[in-house]
């Protein structure tokens, strides 16, 4: 069975959300595994920033996880935190490589799942 992860190689991937105020940085370091950092900003409050190392979830056992973008459906990569606190996927809506992030509470009960688009 062929499975290739939609980060293909060793670059480093920029995301960021239209306002700003979220940032992910990733890299993957081999077939399953991604270091990812995640800063998000609120305003008045202290950015926090994760940075932590992802395994790429077992989507041949589980089946493919999909999401919905501007293009309709499209499958997504996977990867979960080692502490499991927090999940990033990253799948291709139409031509355009996005990452969307699924994260726990935060120190002040914030959650959130902002949709981010890779930059240059």
């Amino acid at each position: 069975m062929a499975f290739v992860p939609e980060l293909a190689d060793t670059t480093t991937y920029h995301f960021m959300d239209e306002s700003g105020n979220s940032r992910l940085t990733v890299r993957r370091l081999n077939y399953t595994t991604i270091k990812a950092t995640f800063i998000f900003k609120e305003a008045g409050l202290a950015p926090v920033i994760f940075d932590r190392l992802c395994d790429l979830g077992c989507g041949f056992i589980l089946g493919m996880e999909i999401d919905d973008g501007d293009e309709g459906a499209y499958s997504v990569d996977e990867y979960w935190s080692r502490d499991k606190g927090y999940s990033f996927r990253i799948g291709k809506d139409g031509n355009r490589l996005t990452a969307s992030v699924i994260l726990g509470h935060f120190g002040t009960n914030r959650t959130s799942s902002p949709r981010m688009f890779h930059v240059q």
